[in-house]
């Protein structure tokens, strides 16, 4: 369904939340020499939230036969950390090495307990006891991960530079077989610079080629107890057919030992350079990664009892370029200038999966190997028919109807190129700061259109209809994108009319501050005091129809970029402050 009117949601509800954190880290160091030291390390990170809300019979979520809907939760989560190292570093001539060992203990427990309620006798009993239908819901999840690392670093005449790390992860949420990842890099880097050929030539101040190769492990994504078979309870079950529900449980999840880390291998390669003294600096990274093991559910055949089954199949590759310039454009004694300019580039790709795998309304988000994560799967509107004013769709396989076989992917959310731009400019005691955001040629598909300006369902009383409705065909010969009115659900065929270019340009933020003279500040007795006003989102130029073209809405249990549906725009914000240093 459509969500509700802002104002109704804002008058005819009542949503509390509170939250209590409790944030501790405690630390010891013991230097045993100059080049010998030990340090252990302890975290803690509790947090307690309580939510209840209360939704009234005015309401789309509480209205009959409904009766008003209400609900109530505690969360309660802890995360723990625990860590050792020990370091040993030393000079010999010119040669400069040091070797790292470490081990780090972390563990998280998150428990919940959640109350439902509905069917109240009125708006004014919003307790979850004055309702006629009551259920309630408990989860509790646990986690541990062990980890130990070392690492060897060496310097010689600060010329050539190398790395190697190696670090072994057991995770309490993996098989029995594979709990245990070991992941290797090593890098290195060459100060070109400092050679004799290039030491006198002034114009260039600094040059360092650096490339890296290494893996790293994943388990981000899955559950505290993804590998264990698991077995569901909490419903009720016949002894004989018709007879009375009795307790029971039944098969939840079918067991993997074999689940394993994921794992990303990466080679980088880059330079840095500086030239006109340090006038210009530039910074380049080519980056090649490619992920195997992916954990992803497989689907099976129902016979099992399960719909899918959680395994590493898949693969996916990922490869770019960043690249980072900044300058200073002036620099006097009262006034400086300086730049900052950033622009990157991902090419992503599905190397391999095991079956297409769908997500959102409609199964719009599709997964499909060879082919980019997060492909829009859909039919492809040509056009209207002037005569008719129905959609014209693009019949794909030429069967002369337009059935599920039609659709195909039609856009991504990758943008071809994305970064940022700043201006720093300073003037005696004034500064401003200017700072931009932008993207080019990535796709969102905007749902909140399909039921702003869709044509379809005559008569609907419960959404509103765009302005571009208006737009919509209404006599024969008009030529429109947008279909007629009729009471056929237009929604069971999303397609590419939906799918827009989200490019933009943002002023993210823009700052400006005064530092006052320090004979006042020092009279004052302060270190510093400096008035500033920011403002955020001031701006926004794109060809995007929706609120926001940074959308981002969780799909499937994904945080799926460019998936727009109710989500409000990022706001603008101003703030008007002062900054004391004592």
């Amino acid at each position: 369904g459509t969500p509700d009117n802002i104002t109704v949601i804002t008058d005819d509800s009542n949503i509390k939340s509170k939250t209590a954190r409790y944030i501790g880290n405690l630390f010891v160091n013991v230097d045993f020499s100059d080049k010998f030291k030990f340090k252990s390390s302890w975290g803690l990170d509790y947090a307690n939230f309580d939510e209840s809300e209360y939704w009234e019979t005015d309401t789309k979520v509480g209205a009959p036969p409904v009766n008003g809907k209400a609900s109530s939760s505690l969360t309660r989560s802890t995360n723990w950390f625990n860590e050792q190292t020990l370091n040993y570093s030393n000079n010999i001539g010119n040669h400069k090495f040091g070797i790292l060992l470490g081990n780090t203990i972390q563990g998280e427990t998150l428990q919940n307990t959640h109350a439902y309620g509905s069917n109240f006798p009125s708006d004014a009993f919003k307790l979850l006891s004055a309702a006629a239908i009551q259920s309630n819901q408990e989860s509790f999840n646990e986690a541990r991960l062990l980890s130990f690392f070392s690492g060897i670093n060496y310097n010689f005449a600060d010329k050539y530079l190398l790395e190697f790390t190696y670090r072994a992860d057991g995770s309490s949420r993996f098989g029995a077989n594979n709990k245990w990842g070991f992941f290797p890099s090593i890098g290195g880097a060459w100060r070109v610079k400092e050679e004799s050929f290039l030491k006198d030539v002034e114009f260039i101040t600094d040059l360092k080629i650096r490339s890296g190769y290494g893996i790293t492990g994943n388990q981000d994504g899955i559950g505290s107890y993804a590998s264990p078979g698991l077995w569901g309870a909490g419903s009720g079950y016949p002894d004989v057919f018709g007879g009375a529900e009795g307790p029971g449980i039944s098969p939840l999840q079918s067991p993997n030992p074999d689940l394993r880390w994921e794992k990303t291998s990466q080679f980088n390669i880059g330079f840095d350079l500086s030239v006109i003294k340090s006038k210009i600096n530039l910074e380049f990274n080519w980056y090649n990664k490619y992920t195997r093991d992916v954990l992803l559910g497989v689907a099976v055949a129902r016979v099992t009892g399960f719909e899918s089954y959680l395994s590493n199949y898949g693969e996916i590759s990922n490869k770019g370029f960043e690249l980072g310039i900044s300058s200073t454009n002036i620099k006097t004694a009262d006034f400086s200038w300086t730049s900052s300019f950033n622009v990157s580039r991902n090419v992503n790709n599905v190397e391999k999966i095991a079956s297409p795998m769908n997500y959102g309304t409609r199964d719009v988000i599709r997964i499909e190997q060879g082919k980019p994560l997060y492909s829009f799967w859909m039919y492809n509107q040509l056009g209207v028919d002037p005569q008719t004013g129905n959609i014209i769709y693009e019949d794909v396989d030429n069967d002369g109807n337009i059935t599920v076989s039609d659709r195909y992917l039609v856009g991504d959310t990758w943008p071809s190129y994305f970064g940022g731009l700043t201006n720093d400019l300073k003037y005696k005691n004034f500064d401003l700061n200017v700072f931009f955001t932008y993207s080019i040629g990535n796709e969102l598909y905007n749902l909140n259109k399909v039921f702003g300006e869709r044509g379809g369902t005559l008569g609907a009383t419960n959404r509103s209809l765009w302005k571009s409705q208006l737009d919509r065909w209404t006599t024969p010969g008009q030529i429109t994108d947008l279909p007629k009115l009729t009471s056929a659900n237009y929604s069971i065929y999303q397609n590419s009319r939906y799918v827009e270019d989200g490019s933009f340009l943002r002023l993210r933020q823009l700052s400006f501050g005064y530092n006052f003279d320090k004979n006042l500040i020092g009279r004052l007795g302060l270190r510093t005091l400096k008035a500033f006003v920011v403002g955020t989102n001031l701006f926004l130029i794109t060809p995007y129809t929706g609120l926001d073209p940074e959308s981002n809405m969780g799909v499937g249990g994904q945080n799926t970029q460019g998936y727009d549906y109710g989500l409000p725009p990022q706001p603008r914000t101003f703030q008007l402050g002062l900054n004391i240093g004592f």
